[in-house]
């Protein structure tokens, strides 16, 4: 018997094809050595301390002759371009070179620089710098006491009962506010849809201080101070005295100016001379009338005198009493509610 065939696997072998070496002409080599010898200059940058403002690297300034910087390679010296009027030429030295310009108007500019080579062959123009230059000074701001119903102003005065009030008012957008009192700086705020709010970094001391805002636009520029002559109070003010001085007038004296105060901050109690006892506290306007007539008052100008009459309360026959009550809503001009309302009351004989 035949034995069969033995068949043998034959496995493929991949050819590998060798990569031929790129060979580096003269030419090649020439032109690599040519670009690498060609000038070049970076961007212009602003210098940080003439970069002003709120931001020290938004390229936004006051400053109208400021100094810009950048590097450069192959290159004896740099020309200066603002858009396409050449201002001027700087030196390159170590690969750095610094120029300041004579003198922007206010706007916005673009500037770049050429790199200029030993052989006076010039490099191709940087990409362009902007920078806006802005001199005016923004709006004074208004500022006021952050209180319902204040409104800010340029100027004015305020009375406050807290060590540390907050403030409130106007000013340039993205610009800044710096407050200060009696001339010490107390803080600063960024301003935000033109409003600020800022509270002193420290109480302040009771008495007369003086308050100054100051806004900083985003250029850099101040403008005039705001000022708020503000009164911190905490000690709450008293009756000093209550007396009767005519047949039909009160007078009721505090120890500083006050606010809040009407003839129905008072309470009467005493008879009437045909013997009826009244007693403000239960009657109605109309009912007090009757036995006392129209009471009416009137607050002096300096704030601390409060005149108070009733045509009908020299007809009281024994003692009639008038007592300021506790609760009330008199205050003095920071907000310090009277202290001793409720406890002073005087005793008036009838005619």
């Amino acid at each position: 018997m035949a034995s069969l065939p033995f068949f043998r696997n034959h496995v493929r072998t991949p050819v590998t094809r060798s990569r031929r070496p790129r060979v580096l002409t003269m030419e090649s080599l020439e032109s690599r050595a040519l670009l690498s010898a060609v000038p070049f200059a970076s961007r212009p940058d602003l210098i940080a301390a003439h970069d002003a403002g709120r931001s020290a690297t938004d390229n936004k300034t006051n400053v109208t002759t400021p100094t810009f910087e950048g590097s450069a390679r192959n290159a004896e010296s740099v020309r200066i371009f603002v858009g396409s009027t050449d201002v001027g030429t700087a030196p390159v030295v170590a690969g750095r070179w610094s120029f300041t310009h004579p003198g922007f108007t206010d706007g916005r500019h673009a500037v770049s620089a050429q790199a200029i080579g030993a052989d006076g062959r010039p490099g191709r123009r940087s990409a362009p710098l902007p920078v806006e230059i802005r001199t005016t000074a923004p709006p004074t701001p208004a500022i006021a006491l952050a209180v319902p119903g204040a409104r800010p102003a340029t100027s004015g005065s305020a009375a406050t009962n807290q060590a540390r009030p907050t403030f409130s008012g106007a000013g340039p957008i993205n610009g800044t506010v710096e407050l200060f009192v009696d001339g010490a700086s107390a803080g600063r705020a960024a301003v935000s849809g033109r409003r600020f709010t800022i509270r002193p970094s420290a109480p302040l001391a009771s008495g007369q201080r003086t308050v100054t805002a100051v806004a900083t636009d985003l250029f850099g520029n101040t403008s005039s101070p705001a000022t708020l002559a503000l009164a911190v109070d905490a000690v709450s003010p008293t009756v000093e005295s209550l007396a009767r001085t005519s047949f039909d007038t009160l007078t009721v004296t505090f120890s500083e100016a006050v606010t809040g105060i009407n003839p129905g901050s008072f309470r009467f109690s005493g008879r009437t001379s045909e013997g009826f006892r009244i007693a403000s506290r239960s009657l109605t306007d109309r009912q007090l009338q009757m036995f006392v007539g129209k009471i009416t008052g009137e607050l002096s100008a300096d704030g601390r005198t409060y005149t108070l009459r009733a045509p009908n309360l020299d007809l009281a026959a024994g003692s009639f009493s008038i007592t300021l009550p506790a609760g009330g809503r008199v205050t003095d001009l920071a907000g310090n509610r009277l202290a001793n309302a409720g406890v002073l009351s005087i005793d008036v004989e009838g005619a």
